[in-house]
């Protein structure tokens, strides 16, 4: 993400945290980080705070390979595919619907696939006329979710 000054959005994903539901020792029993929580809350000293989610931090899992990175076939006519999780997790965090996306490198596609998806307008260059085809048949080829009607 590039932008001037300080981001105008950041909406954070959250994912579940480490140790919810694992068990570990306290007083000598074993018992759940909740429990644990829980009987420390009435006592002096540290309060336990417990919670089952957690912003996701600066380092991200993605798997990647087949059926993975996408399950679009038509990608992996590509050299270097990029996963469509790393790019909607990005466009999620730093930006809201409506709002333009850019991608300089446009390869084949993956980024302008999942803005669509995420009711985003999207921008995007490549130098290469055979991945710009495989990029418009990918972006062409997404359907976003159809809006929901309001009932008042």
């Amino acid at each position: 993400m590039v932008c001037k000054g300080n981001p105008k959005t950041f909406n954070g994903i959250k994912e579940p945290c480490d140790y919810a539901g694992q068990k570990t020792k306290f007083l000598g029993q074993s018992q759940s980080y909740s429990e644990m929580a829980s009987k420390m809350g009435g006592k002096q000293g540290k309060v336990w705070i417990i919670c089952d989610f957690k912003l996701k931090g600066n380092v991200w899992y993605i798997p990647v390979g087949c059926n993975s990175s996408s399950r679009d076939r038509l990608a992996f006519q590509h050299p270097a595919i990029f996963p469509e999780a790393l790019a909607r997790d990005h466009i999620i965090s730093w930006s809201n619907e409506g709002d333009v996306v850019l991608d300089p490198f446009l390869g084949s596609g993956t980024t302008g696939k999942m803005a669509k998806l995420l009711n985003r307008e999207f921008i995007g260059i490549e130098i290469s006329p055979e991945y710009l085809e495989i990029a418009k048949q990918r972006i062409d080829s997404a359907q976003p979710p159809a809006q929901q009607e309001l009932i008042m």
